[in-house]
């Protein structure tokens, strides 16, 4: 029970749950242990509220030791050519990324912290392939659009690479899907529930995942963007 607001319990059917307090001045608050939960539901805030806001939010989640204002310092200062790509959206969506990296915490298995990450990495590319024309369903299964060859070699369909016509964008969506269907299917569930037969048994393999991701990103936007001018 909320005495100054509203509070609804989420419950998630793969276990676990979190409450959503939504206090009488308006301002909202996520509880609960899980981070995968919260990240995904903190996702669908960030088609309703302010984007700082709700990067602000996230690191009360978090009990980060940073401001908002700092995160969005070093998301700059590691995206340069990105950052302005990729929209209020998905920066709210990596920013947590940035949290978890210095958050002390002793856990069993850091799988969740590379959740929001690699989240953010399929909105990358679903974008680049969206503002070249490809239009993806929210829950469309990526299979459609891009073929795996082997286990580090995946192809956009031929229809898709003529459509877009653009071998930079092409080779960012490949390099970028590559990396995520390696990570992200062998750490989590379709549901997003954690794999359990493979795990991040230390905090530096989810650290070392949140880079590479940052630097696909960066790198690949960088290609693309020179070949623009």
């Amino acid at each position: 029970m909320l005495l100054l607001g509203t509070q609804y319990k989420i419950e998630w059917k793969y276990g676990g749950s979190l409450f959503l307090n939504h206090y009488n001045s308006g301002s909202l608050q996520v509880q609960g242990s899980s981070i995968i939960l919260k990240s995904i539901v903190i996702e669908l805030l960030t088609e309703l509220l302010p984007y700082k806001e709700v990067i602000e939010m996230q690191l009360k989640c978090y009990e980060a030791d940073t401001t908002t204002d700092e995160v969005l310092i070093q998301l700059k200062h590691i995206l340069p050519n990105a950052y302005s790509y990729l929209g209020e959206t998905l920066i709210a969506i990596l920013s947590p990324s940035i949290a978890l990296k210095s958050l002390s915490i002793n856990l069993t298995d850091y799988s969740a912290f590379a959740f929001p990450v690699l989240r953010g990495l399929e909105g990358y590319l679903k974008k680049l392939m969206s503002d070249n024309g490809i239009t993806i369903e929210s829950n469309a299964n990526m299979g459609s659009f891009i073929e795996t060859q082997s286990d580090k070699t995946v192809k956009v369909h031929e229809k898709i690479t003529q459509q877009i016509n653009n071998k930079d964008v092409i080779d960012a969506v490949e390099e970028s899907y590559l990396y995520y269907k390696d990570k992200r299917h062998a750490l989590f569930h379709i549901d997003g529930t954690i794999n359990t037969t493979q795990i991040l048994t230390k905090k530096q393999q989810a650290v070392e995942i949140i880079d590479e991701v940052f630097s696909i990103i960066e790198t690949t936007y960088s290609k693309v963007l020179q070949n623009k001018k």
